[in-house]
């Protein structure tokens, strides 16, 4: 029988529950662990009407992109959450975390609307990144960076089982009771070894220094865990890429609304000639207005969604805001693709069912 805990596992390894940003909520928010999971509803959002649709369904398992509790509750009184409760529906919740990764969101988004040569747009900061350095004998290198790769580290952008070593030698006095790899008690060993280096994320680094350890043959391994200063290449915001054939920004606006099953979309020009041929996009799903400009260098035309009336207005290039619904809402197919594997019944919320169909324009 499944467990809750291994969606939540499996969600883990595609979008690590740490990289997500400081202010945010996710992982496990409602729910046990251990919990036996049949049924699996995933969705956007966790509304009133989406709970009442679970339970309908008696569903085990509502894996949701927006947080069902965002802030801090002092009490639990709300309708949504106490039914939520009462008909033992877990909640897992990957918000940023799915919005960074290279299996999320943006991606996601970017393959729906066609593009080619897929490449993250704002490298993040807000990620830990780690230098690891560990001296180790010859005869063991080997072992010991195929075991820490497979753990998570050495992964640089598109590149992964990245590492460095090179020789150098070391010294140590054996005392009583250790237990050497080379050399006997209270003698002084020089020993020729490798200094390797690897470079590793905040949400993998136990399990790397875990690998290390197991793999090691030193009683001791000498190691340091360096923090660095700097965006890691593995997980941003937003991306860019090539459309297959250049069209004009009417008809890719066109293409735009109906691959995203968006009822309408708004487009601001920036004094472009409407009919003017582009080739490059850059995309973030959700609330994109903070990449602007990293996407003006990238990019000729811009698809997010919630742009306000002055962000528009500065926007020196072409904005497609197709809505935060319509440009999330495509990774909830991917992440049925990712379960598919599993042994339950897995459905996913349709247009038509979200609150967002009794939208009315007038």
């Amino acid at each position: 029988m499944l467990k809750v805990y291994d969606f939540y596992d499996k969600l883990d390894k595609i979008a690590p529950f740490k990289t997500a940003f400081g202010f945010d909520n996710v992982g496990l928010l409602i729910g046990d662990m251990n919990g036996c999971v049949r049924k699996v509803l995933l969705s956007l959002d966790v509304t009133e009407k989406i709970v009442e649709l679970a339970i309908q369904k008696k569903i085990d398992l509502i894996i949701s992109h927006h947080p069902v509790i965002f802030q801090a509750q002092k009490n639990i009184v709300q309708k949504k959450i106490l039914n939520i409760i009462e008909n033992k529906i877990a909640i897992i919740s990957a918000h940023k975390n799915l919005d960074v990764s290279k299996h999320g969101v943006n991606y996601v988004l970017a393959e729906t609307l066609g593009l080619q040569n897929i490449q993250t747009l704002s490298m993040s900061y807000e990620i830990n990144q780690y230098q690891i350095c560990v001296y180790t004998p010859f005869e063991s290198i080997e072992k010991l960076v195929n075991a820490m790769n497979k753990a998570g580290a050495g992964v640089i952008g598109n590149y992964i089982q990245c590492a460095t070593y090179f020789e150098t030698m070391g010294q140590y006095m054996p005392l009583q009771n250790s237990n050497p790899y080379y050399g006997h008690h209270d003698h002084l060993v020089k020993v020729n070894e490798m200094k390797l280096e690897l470079l590793c994320e905040e949400a993998c680094l136990q399990k790397v220094l875990n690998a290390m350890f197991q793999n090691h043959p030193y009683e001791t391994p000498v190691y340091t865990v360096i923090p660095l200063k700097q965006s890691s290449p593995n997980f941003g915001l937003g991306c860019y890429g090539d459309l297959t054939n250049s069209m004009s920004i009417k008809d890719f606006s066109v293409f735009v609304k109906d691959r995203l099953h968006a009822p309408f979309v708004k487009l601001w020009l920036a004094d472009k000639n409407i009919d003017l041929h582009i080739k490059n996009v850059a995309v973030c799903g959700g609330s994109g207005s903070s990449l602007i400009s990293a996407a003006r260098q990238k990019a000729e035309v811009f698809v997010s969604a919630d742009f306000t009336y002055h962000q528009l207005l500065d926007a020196a290039m072409p904005i497609i805001d197709a809505g935060h619904f319509y440009t999330e809402n495509p990774m909830m197919e991917k992440l049925k693709n990712i379960f598919q594997d599993f042994d339950c019944d897995l459905s996913v919320i349709e247009h038509s069912e979200h609150d967002i169909s009794s939208m009315r324009w007038v």
